[in-house]
């Protein structure tokens, strides 16, 4: 058992030995009995979560003068390529 310590702020660090063992980065979190529970969720549980492909990118259109700038897809390649 490890004992951890709430911040100032109210966070709270999951032991290492845990972590690696979980390897989540979101949980719930709900009061039982006398204790707190916490329960792993994968991050497409999470409504309002989405993994968004290039495709969906393509479809989302910009007003703009060069056209490889109208979707979202043209305007990261633009971004990037000026790097």
């Amino acid at each position: 058992m490890s004992i951890v310590k709430v911040t100032t702020s109210g966070q709270i660090s999951i032991p290492k030995e845990l972590r690696k063992k979980i390897k989540a980065v979101y949980f719930t979190c709900e009061l039982k009995g006398d204790g707190i529970f916490f329960r792993p969720i994968n991050a497409l549980e999470l409504p309002g979560e989405k993994k968004y492909s290039m495709e969906d990118f393509r479809k989302w259109s910009f007003k703009g003068k060069n056209p490889k700038e109208k979707n979202l897809a043209g305007k990261i390649d633009s971004i990037i390529y000026k790097i």
